[in-house]
C-alpha cells in the first residue's frame, strides 16, 4: 500500500509540473511588437459627435500646423537651383576609354566628390577605378529635376529608352551603340538625344564643353550626321532633287544644325559658367549673412555682460546706502535713550 501511494505521488508530480510549465509559457506572437495594440487616438468630444462626412470636410478646411513659413526667417537666402547632366572621362592611363554619366546641381562640387577630395558623395563606379576624373561636357537648361533625371536615365540606358530606339529606328543598333566604349560613342548618343529624341529635342538645352577639343569632336559628329541624312535623301529621291536643282544644296535641317552649333554649343571653363557664377554669389551672400549673425551675437553678449556688471554695481551701491541709512537710524535711536537716562539720573539725585 505504501509503495502504491509513493507511485501515485510520483505520477502526479510530473503532470502538475507540465501544467505549470504550460501556464508559464507565453502564447506565440501575443507579446511581439507587431501584435501590440496601438493606444487609442485622442479625439475630442466634438469630433466624436460629428459624422464622418463632416469630419473629412473639417480636416480639409482646417489649416495645417506642420508647415513652416521659411520666408519669415531672418537672413534666409534662397536661390534658384540649376539641374545638369554631365559626362566624365577618366584620366588614369589604365582606363583611357572609361566614362561616367551623371546628374548634379553644382558640377564643381560633384567633381570633387568623384575624385575623393570630399568624403561624402561620389558614385560607387567612380570610386572603384578611374580616378582622377575630368569633365567632358555639361548639359544645362533643364526646367526641373525630373526632366534632368529622365535625360540621365535615357543617356545611361540607351538600349532601354523607347524614344532613343525610335529615333535610331532599330533595337539591335541601339544595343550595339550601348556596348561601344569611348568618348566618341557617348557624344554620338548625346547628339541623337538632343537632335532626334522626343521630348529632349524640344527643350532649349545648352551644351558646355570645358575644352575645345571635345567641342570639335561633337561638332564633327553633328556635321557627319547631316551629310549622312542628305545622302540618304538623295538616294531615295534622286528625281525630285534633279528637278528642283542642285543649287539648293543645304536642306532645312542643315540650317537648324548650324543654329544649334552656334547658339547651344559653347566652350567655357567650369568655374566661369553662368550657373557656377550664380552659385558663387549665393555662397558669398551666405557667408556675409553668417558674419552678420556672429557680430550680432557678440554684440548681444557684450550688452548682456555690461548690463550684468551695471546691475551688480547698482546692487552694491544699494547695499552701501542701506548700511549707511541703518547706521544713521541707530545713532538717532540711541541719542534720546542717553538723554532719558541722564534725566532719570538727575531726578534720582
Amino acid at each position: 500500500a505504501a509503495a502504491s501511494v509513493v507511485d501515485e505521488d510520483t505520477t502526479m508530480k510530473p503532470a502538475k509540473d507540465a501544467e505549470k510549465s504550460k501556464s508559464k509559457r507565453r502564447p506565440w506572437g501575443k507579446s511581439t511588437w507587431r501584435n501590440r495594440k496601438k493606444p487609442p487616438s485622442k479625439t475630442s468630444k466634438e469630433e466624436i459627435a460629428m459624422p464622418s462626412d463632416q469630419q473629412s470636410i473639417s480636416q480639409k478646411t482646417a489649416p495645417s500646423t506642420t508647415t513652416t513659413n521659411h520666408s519669415d526667417r531672418p537672413n534666409q537666402i534662397t536661390g534658384t537651383k540649376h539641374f545638369h547632366c554631365y559626362l566624365l572621362r577618366s584620366l588614369h592611363p589604365d582606363h583611357p576609354l572609361k566614362s561616367y554619366i551623371g546628374f548634379c546641381t553644382y558640377p564643381p562640387r560633384r567633381l570633387r566628390q568623384h575624385n575623393g577630395i570630399l568624403k561624402n558623395g561620389g558614385a560607387h563606379r567612380t570610386k572603384r577605378s578611374g580616378r582622377p576624373w575630368t569633365f567632358v561636357t555639361i548639359i544645362h537648361g533643364f526646367n526641373d529635376k525630373i526632366t534632368a533625371l529622365q535625360f540621365e536615365w535615357a543617356w545611361q540606358n540607351v538600349h532601354k529608352s523607347k524614344s532613343f530606339r525610335e529615333a535610331v529606328g532599330c533595337d539591335k543598333l541601339a544595343k550595339k551603340m550601348r556596348k561601344r566604349l569611348g568618348l566618341k560613342a557617348r557624344l554620338e548618343e548625346l547628339r541623337i538625344l538632343l537632335r532626334e529624341c522626343l521630348p529632349f529635342c524640344l527643350y532649349s538645352l545648352v551644351v558646355y564643353f570645358p575644352e575645345e577639343k571635345y567641342r570639335d569632336v561633337f561638332c564633327r559628329l553633328v556635321l557627319e550626321a547631316r551629310e549622312r541624312k542628305r545622302n540618304e535623301k538623295v538616294e531615295e529621291d534622286r528625281v525630285d532633287i534633279l528637278d528642283e536643282g542642285d543649287g539648293d544644296g543645304d536642306s532645312p535641317h542643315s540650317d537648324n544644325d548650324e543654329e544649334f552649333l552656334a547658339n547651344c554649343v559653347k566652350v567655357c571653363p567650369v568655374d566661369e559658367m553662368p550657373f557656377a557664377k550664380d552659385e558663387l554669389e549665393i555662397k558669398e551672400k551666405k557667408k556675409t549673412a553668417r558674419k552678420n549673425q556672429r557680430l550680432a551675437k557678440n554684440k548681444a553678449k557684450k550688452i548682456g555682460k555690461v548690463g550684468s556688471c551695471g546691475a551688480n554695481e547698482r546692487e552694491s551701491d544699494n547695499s552701501l546706502c542701506d548700511s549707511e541709512i541703518g547706521g544713521r537710524k541707530a545713532s538717532i535711536d540711541e541719542s534720546p535713550r542717553r538723554i532719558l537716562i541722564g534725566d532719570s539720573t538727575e531726578n534720582n539725585q
